[in-house]
């Protein structure tokens, strides 16, 4: 019972106040078109008092008249003909830029390579390739199993990092003589050509 003796106050103040302002709503729409007029009433001229007058045509300013616009419509092929024209003078332009970077790449890739181990060719010595494996440990494997066969005793190994067709390769080579490449590659038992050819 109490709560229902304060909610009807409640609900007919709401009522009274959405009502009045029903009024209020339409009193704004006469209040806005009323300081539209004023504002409209104002006089607005784009001189300011006691300024020259400023150029109102472009003449005045002193740009020449305007030109009408010419079209030219190109079949494709005298486009590119038109295009290529420039290209000769383009590539000119640019040919000491590009240059100066293929320079500097080049020192840059030299930079990171080392030289590869070469024998000093001396009395017919020369490399005699054994073998190209997946990675150092391979060709040191392959090295091991031919040493404890003691088919290749008394001779150092060499481990050469190339890259071929992509693929890192590790090739296995040993310094001979020249006449005794075809006895180190039968002892090898290596039957490739490039084996006794050596390096």
């Amino acid at each position: 019972m109490v709560l229902r003796s304060l909610i009807r106050p409640v609900l007919v103040a709401l009522v009274g106040s959405a009502l009045s302002a029903c009024g209020a709503v339409e009193g704004e729409s006469a209040r806005f078109e009323n300081l539209a007029r004023v504002v409209s009433d104002v006089p607005v001229s784009l001189e300011r008092p006691g300024e020259a007058r400023a150029p109102r045509s472009a003449a005045e300013i002193g740009l020449r008249r305007a030109e009408p616009l010419k079209v030219e419509v190109m079949d494709p092929h005298d486009l590119w003909d038109a295009r290529d024209g420039l290209a000769p003078a383009v590539v000119k332009a640019a040919a000491p830029v590009v240059a100066e970077a293929a320079v500097e790449e080049v020192k840059r890739q030299a930079a990171g390579l080392r030289p590869a181990v070469m024998p000093a060719r001396r009395g017919g010595t020369r490399l005699v390739q054994l073998g190209a494996f997946s990675n150092r440990q391979a060709a040191e494997s392959a090295w091991a199993k031919l040493q404890g066969e003691g088919a290749l005793s008394g001779l150092t190994p060499r481990y050469e990092p190339v890259t071929v067709g992509g693929r890192e390769l590790v090739r296995l080579k040993v310094a001979a003589p020249a006449d005794a490449a075809a006895s180190i590659c039968a002892a090898a038992r290596v039957d490739g050509p490039w084996c006794a050819r050596g390096a």
